[in-house]
C-alpha cells in the first residue's frame, strides 16, 4: 500500500467506519473514528491537525450524507 491509498474509510461495523489517513510524506498513518447515527455523527479521535481533521469531516461528510452533530480530539 502506498500514500496514494490515502485517506481511505474502512468499514467495521454497521454504522462504525475507521478513517485512516497518511501524514508526514507518506511515512506515518492515523486513525480516527466515527459512528453514524439517526442524529448524526460522533468523530472519535480526530487527526492530528485543525486541517487533517477538517479533511476528516468533509470525507466523512461525503460518506455519510450527514453532518458531524460531535467532535472528540483526543
Amino acid at each position: 500500500m502506498t500514500a496514494a491509498n490515502f485517506p481511505r474509510i474502512v468499514p467495521l461495523a454497521p454504522n462504525v467506519y475507521a478513517y485512516e489517513d497518511v501524514h508526514i510524506q507518506g511515512v506515518i498513518t492515523t486513525n480516527s473514528l466515527f459512528v453514524v447515527t439517526p442524529d448524526g455523527v460522533l468523530v472519535v479521535d480526530g487527526q492530528g491537525t485543525v486541517p487533517q481533521t477538517q479533511r476528516l469531516v468533509e470525507r466523512d461528510r461525503k460518506s455519510t450524507r450527514l453532518n458531524s452533530s460531535h467532535t472528540d480530539i483526543s
